[in-house]
């Protein structure tokens, strides 16, 4: 282990022994409680038939992958680079003669190491829960097609949620609006899945499920990628000038506006009324230049109070 490696580690070591102890006991509960309240009058087979086909299992008494898998990597992308940059660790680093690049992608391998190490615990915990806890009567069969598609896309969901935190924490420089953002935006985006299905499936071409899901996964890999890769090329060029700011890249806001308009308006547009998807226009374009462009409200009371005074 390298002395940037054990910095980090150091650093880092109590937020991923947190986010190790809170999956496996966060699963083992839940799991626990789940199949102890069963009885055999009420399901003979804790899993479906459907484990038998190449698609992600999701059932009602048991996933074959841990959404609090995906909540953990979800909070520890967040966690990770949001205190690094404001207990100003990231420049420590950068004066103790390492290169940026060098420490973007040594953060980056660290957390994604321990974290599939936490989800091959988590997953072991919870099968075997599963397994000890069972009342008698009840069936537990898996089945290779479904339990490793589902292994696959879980841990594809997890990266792509991953680097959703992990890129706004480092563009976002206020925790709380931070929050508000990351947690906005990944609620939202369960919103995309019909708008992806309605454009696997329409009348010009017609996809099947498999190749739905295959796409799927390749989407979420790019999209995972993009957001790492642009966040190395952001780190390197990251400054205190603009510490403390929403965004800390202002080159940044009109990418980000012109995302965020697109982003709400296209959600609003696959259910809604023409109504709808103009008041969310109007909604976000307002909204969002208010958010990224003018002043807060102190501002400009304080502007105004330089005035007076100099008046005066």
């Amino acid at each position: 282990m390298n002395n940037l490696v054990k910095l980090i580690w150091r650093r880092q070591r109590n937020t991923l022994w947190f986010a190790f102890g809170f999956t496996l006991l966060a699963i083992g509960i839940m799991t626990g409680m789940t199949v102890s309240n069963l009885r055999s009058t009420d399901v003979l087979e804790l899993v479906g038939d459907s484990i038998q086909r190449w698609e992600m299992y999701s059932g009602d008494y048991f996933n074959a992958y841990s959404n609090i898998l995906i909540f953990i990597y979800w909070l520890v992308g967040l966690l990770l680079m949001n205190r690094d940059l404001k207990d100003n660790f990231n420049q420590f680093l950068f004066t103790s003669g390492y290169s940026r690049r060098r420490v973007y992608w040594t953060k980056y391998f660290l957390a994604q190491g321990f974290l599939l190490v936490t989800t091959v615990a988590g997953i072991a915990v919870q099968y075997g829960v599963a397994a000890v806890m069972l009342p008698s009567g009840i069936g537990f069969h898996l089945a290779w097609a479904g339990v490793l598609t589902s292994w696959l896309g879980g841990l594809l969901i997890s990266w792509l949620f991953f680097a959703i935190t992990w890129f706004a924490a480092l563009i976002v420089g206020q925790t709380a609006s931070l929050l508000v953002t990351a947690a906005g935006f990944t609620l939202s985006s369960f919103g995309t899945l019909p708008i992806y299905l309605k454009l696997v499936n329409n009348k010009f071409w017609h996809l099947s499920e498999g190749q739905t899901l295959v796409l799927g996964f390749v989407l979420m890999f790019l999209a995972t990628a993009i957001l790492i890769v642009w966040g190395s090329w952001l780190f390197q060029r990251l400054s205190l000038e603009h510490n403390g700011e929403y965004l800390l890249f202002p080159k940044l806001r009109v990418p980000v506006y012109i995302v965020f308009v697109a982003y709400l308006t296209g959600l609003a547009a696959v259910n809604g009324l023409p109504i709808t998807i103009a008041i969310t226009f109007i909604f976000t374009v307002v909204f969002g230049y208010a958010w990224l462009w003018r002043p807060k409200l102190g501002e400009k009371w304080h502007q105004y109070q330089q005035r007076h005074s100099a008046r005066e």
